[in-house]
């Protein structure tokens, strides 16, 4: 049904919004959670969503990275790691692609 679609589409909102700072979460993990198929929730995700599992798990942390990069306070290889990145280069490469600038132009832009 429709509402068992809005409900899961939630659920997965959720899920990201939650875990998305655990550099091991994954939609394996999360269909695991969910006691799904993985490529039932691939399929769900791709049905029900303007992006990817991985686009929108991306898009949470760099936002996350955003707010912390604000705050000036937390150095640019910590916000990586507190955001879900396993290292900086990843991190610095998804910022770069999200937001069109590194980082370090980000901070400097909002100081």
């Amino acid at each position: 049904s429709s509402l068992e679609h809005i409900e899961l589409k939630q659920t997965i909102l959720d899920a990201i919004e939650s875990k998305y700072a655990d550099s091991n979460f994954s939609i394996r993990l999360l269909a695991e959670n969910l006691n799904m198929a993985e490529n039932t929730l691939y399929q769900f995700i791709h049905n029900h969503f303007d992006e990817t599992f991985w686009e929108m798990v991306e898009n949470v942390r760099v936002h996350r990275a955003c707010e912390l990069l604000r705050d000036g306070a937390i150095p640019i290889s910590e916000v990586a790691g507190r955001v879900g990145y396993n290292s900086d280069h990843s991190f610095r490469r998804a910022f770069k692609r999200l937001m069109h600038m590194s980082p370090s132009d980000y901070i400097k832009a909002n100081n």
